[in-house]
């Protein structure tokens, strides 16, 4: 038997909620909306390995842990060092489950045919975790993060931005180093040696603006559809 304690329940639902949301208003935008989150595109993958990986600990994993005890014991180095060693790499996640395991939530084609990648969450205040943004943050492709929340303002959405110099940043704002793999060269190109989320702002219609590096309009939240979506997030969570 399974069991599901309340905050767990209730958190899935509320994270459903808040995808389901999500797709709908930008189907209403008129963009293409993939689910493209580890569990929709592998939904047994992880388990399937881990169990797999299980099977081959308990045939192997003996005569693996004795060649590395053998090696740190000729090194003079501590056994707990082999011990780390084995679990850490492997048993543990490889950087290629983890690129897996980190595809954002949703991949939609905006009304302008570009290819954009959204994190959706639910959080009652807004905020998120220093590690989730750095988390993101240290992704060579940053999603944009949808916020939903249960109160006034309702949405909030972050999209990342450049800047050489974290100390001219507002105060608690969390910004990592960035790795540029395959830099461009032109007017277009992103600058700055650091990435950090700010919070896209309302213009003066009181619409959400997101744009591309031509400045083309690619999302455009009116003040009719923001309402609309608060007014049911708030149905939804009876707050005022």
């Amino acid at each position: 038997m399974v069991y599901f304690d309340r905050k767990y329940i209730s958190g899935n639902t509320k994270g459903a909620i808040a995808e389901k949301l999500f797709e709908l208003m930008h189907l209403e935008l008129g963009c293409q909306v993939f689910r493209t989150g580890q569990e929709h595109l592998f939904p047994h993958l992880f388990s399937i390995a881990k169990t797999k990986k299980k099977v081959w600990d308990l045939v192997h994993g003996g005569e693996e842990l004795e060649k590395l005890k053998k090696y740190y014991e000729e090194e003079g180095a501590p056994m707990d060092c082999a011990f780390m060693e084995y679990f850490e790499f492997k048993m543990e996640k490889k950087d290629h489950e983890v690129a897996l395991s980190s595809f954002p939530d949703f991949t939609l084609i905006s009304p302008t045919a570009e290819v954009r990648q959204f994190e959706v969450k639910y959080r009652w205040n807004g905020e998120l975790e220093e590690e989730q943004l750095r988390k993101y943050l240290g992704l060579q492709y940053q999603p944009i993060i949808f916020i939903f929340m249960s109160s006034k303002p309702f949405i909030k959405i972050l999209k990342h931005h450049y800047c050489e110099k974290i100390e001219e940043l507002p105060e608690k704002t969390i910004a990592v180093p960035r790795e540029v793999r395959t830099p461009r060269i032109g007017p277009l190109s992103p600058v700055g040696s650091h990435v950090y989320y700010k919070e896209v702002e309302k213009d003066a219609q009181g619409s959400l603006v997101m744009k591309d590096e031509l400045g083309v309009k690619e999302f455009v939240y009116s003040p009719e559809l923001i309402t609309k979506y608060s007014q049911i997030l708030e149905d939804f969570y009876r707050t005022a």
